[in-house]
């Protein structure tokens, strides 16, 4: 089949996870650049707010990470990255709504990407301490959910692991978080399940 073409930039936590799921069902695809800045016309054409991943279809642009993974896992062929027991689905959504909604504010848009641009302007980034204090309550919660397999969908990894493994591998990689992470083993356990699996090769960096 033609590659999937995939708008964004390959540092992005978002691109990432859809970069995994596309690798887990065994699908090509094309990582394509923003036509312009994201806030700029060319690129609000394809997604109205401004942000990434977008995703170019025949029948127009599908934008949100969590309707592109799951077109991802109901559209093209693959293991199935979703569970088919009601509970085991409830609880996976359970975990992506509580990944975007707390654990991705807490450690990407409150200390990675402020730490991110500050580095670009050669300037110190000191994590919030209200910031770091919701992230431990965040991996404290994630560390007991880990209790029953390395991923949160037990042996293998379902669509809210793939949205996880990109932020968590992000904690790995930033001095001010990383104690934070490996001081926890079910998490730990959790990066290295997630960097043993070939779909991570060429899309999350490997923590030294």
């Amino acid at each position: 089949m033609d590659p999937i073409r995939i708008v964004g930039v390959n540092f992005s936590n978002f691109v990432q996870s859809v970069l995994l799921a596309l690798k887990e069902k065994g699908v090509p695809y094309e990582l394509v650049p923003p036509p312009s800045a994201l806030k700029e016309p060319a690129h609000l054409a394809l997604h109205p707010w401004g942000k990434i991943p977008v995703v170019l279809l025949d029948g127009g642009p599908l934008y949100e990470t969590t309707a592109i993974l799951r077109w991802i896992d109901t559209a093209l062929p693959g293991p199935a990255l979703s569970p088919t027991d009601p509970l085991a689905a409830a609880r996976m959504e359970q975990w992506i709504s509580a990944i975007t909604s707390y654990l991705d504010i807490h450690a990407i848009r409150q200390i990675g990407s402020p730490m991110f641009f500050a580095a670009r302007r050669g300037e110190a980034f000191e994590p919030p301490p209200a910031a770091l204090e919701a992230l431990d309550h965040d991996l404290t919660i994630l560390e007991a959910a880990l209790g029953h397999g390395p991923f949160l969908g037990g042996d293998a990894p379902n669509l809210a692991d793939l949205l996880m493994a990109p932020i968590v591998n992000a904690l790995a990689l930033m001095p001010q978080t990383r104690p934070m992470l490996y001081m926890r083993p079910a998490l730990t356990g959790f990066l290295a399940a997630v960097h043993a699996r070939p779909s991570a090769e060429g899309v999350l960096k490997k923590p030294s």
